[in-house]
C-alpha cells in the first residue's frame, strides 16, 4: 500500500486570485521539489503568490522576472 507521506521535501505555493480568493496551487509531484518551485514562481506561473521565503535570495540571480513576482517582493521589503 502507498504512503500518504511524501519521500522528499514537497513545497506548494498560496496564490492570491484576487475577488476568487487564495488557494493553495495544485501541482504535478514532479514540481513540488524546491527548486522547481523557485523556477515555476521566477517563469510566472502563479497569478501573485502569496507566502515565498526562498525567491527574494535567488532573485539576484536571473535577469528577469514576471510582474507578478516583482509585486510580491516590493509589497514584502523588510
Amino acid at each position: 500500500m502507498p504512503s500518504l507521506v511524501p519521500d522528499h521535501d514537497t513545497y506548494i505555493v498560496l496564490d492570491d486570485f484576487g475577488p476568487l480568493g487564495m488557494a493553495w496551487r495544485e501541482t504535478d509531484e514532479a514540481a513540488t521539489g524546491r527548486a522547481a518551485v523557485i523556477r515555476n514562481i521566477l517563469d510566472g506561473q502563479y497569478e501573485s503568490p502569496v507566502r515565498i521565503d526562498e525567491v527574494r535570495r535567488r532573485f539576484v540571480r536571473y535577469d528577469e522576472a514576471p510582474v507578478s513576482i516583482l509585486r510580491f517582493l516590493d509589497a514584502n521589503r523588510h
